[in-house]
């Protein structure tokens, strides 16, 4: 049996790190397909990894193809999955709602998929259970006569009710509340202890920014001016910034020069430096954001953290992602 992991960040990488030392599966067995652009340069491996990014981008929109398009990208996909693992797998997903995701998940040689963790947040109206007859019935006919294949579905859910044959669903996560609303048997797991020396300056401040705006969560003109209202109120003498990997490069000059208006340092970490690793190795850090899962990891580990994505409901795009997704603010949870 192989084992197919889909990484999506430093989260997932170090989720399925903890997932395979749980399983204690044999590390030779185990194929990492990254992407996102991820890239890991500071945690050591002794298994495959491979980059799966044109992938993940050609079939992004697989549901808006016409059926003999859908056809066709889903034999080179399968033939792509086969000349990396030619024999039965299990695949481990952050969820189903990628139709690369779903490919994996739905390939004649994958005997279980099982959930990982890729986050933090709690997503009440994404995994679909409990569904009405006629959503059931909507979705198979959606198969039957739009994509002409049961290896797919429109639904946008991270978990359909009846889509997958098995009897028993099971999901990997450091604590319940990330999978609470799907039905499954959560294993809690461990990340792996890795030191990172940072030399970090005393008495920082970590900003932490997310991909919101390219996500399509907020409007651009209104998160870049949070970003500005955020960093004159909580910047200090020494700053450090991360951002998420899916920031554009305007968003990113933008959110700098906030810090050069004010006249304050600032240090940019890494893309590659999994900050989840400098949340456990080091103590009371002061970490700053505006709903980054960042955050709730920061605070769990016990950080001092500002969180004002409450601020974001200013916005008519937050407000509707909030109440589409059903997920619940920092202050909801920790108050």
């Amino acid at each position: 049996m192989q084992y197919i992991f889909i990484i999506t960040n430093h989260t997932s990488f170090l989720s399925s790190m903890g997932t395979m030392d749980y399983l204690n599966l044999d590390h030779k067995d185990v194929l990492f397909y990254t992407v996102r652009k991820y890239k890991n340069d500071y945690i050591p491996v002794d298994w495959r990894i491979k980059p799966v990014d044109e992938y993940f981008d050609l079939l992004y929109h697989l549901v808006s193809e016409k059926p003999s398009e859908i056809k066709r990208k889903i034999k080179s996909f399968d033939m792509f999955v086969t000349s990396d693992v030619d024999e039965e797998y299990e695949a481990f997903v952050p969820h189903l709602s990628h139709p690369m995701y779903l490919l994996i998940a739905t390939n004649k040689n994958c005997k279980k998929v099982s959930f990982v963790q890729e986050g933090i947040l709690s997503y009440k109206n994404v995994f679909l259970t409990h569904r009405k007859w006629w959503e059931s019935l909507r979705t198979k006919l959606g198969q039957i006569i739009k994509y002409r294949t049961s290896r797919i579905w429109g639904t946008g859910g991270w978990y359909v009710e009846g889509t997958l044959k098995q009897k028993e669903l099971h999901s990997y996560a450091t604590s319940d509340r990330l999978f609470k609303y799907l039905p499954s048997s959560n294993h809690i797991i461990k990340w792996p202890q890795i030191e990172v020396d940072l030399n970090l300056k005393p008495d920082a401040i970590f900003f932490l920014f997310d991909g919101f705006v390219v996500n399509g969560f907020v409007e651009m003109d209104f998160y870049l001016s949070t970003c500005k209202r955020l960093i004159k109120e909580f910047a200090g003498e020494n700053n450090y910034i991360k951002f998420h990997p899916n920031e554009t490069v305007e968003e990113r000059n933008a959110i700098k020069s906030f810090f050069n208006d004010i006249s304050v340092e600032f240090e940019e970490l890494p893309s590659s430096l999994p900050f989840e690793l400098v949340l456990a190795s080091e103590q009371t850090l002061k970490v700053v954001g505006l709903g980054t899962s960042l955050l709730f990891i920061a605070y769990e580990l016990g950080h001092e953290v500002v969180c004002h994505d409450d601020w974001l409901l200013e916005s008519p795009k937050f407000v509707s992602y909030k109440n589409n997704f059903g997920c619940q603010l920092f202050g909801e949870i920790y108050s």
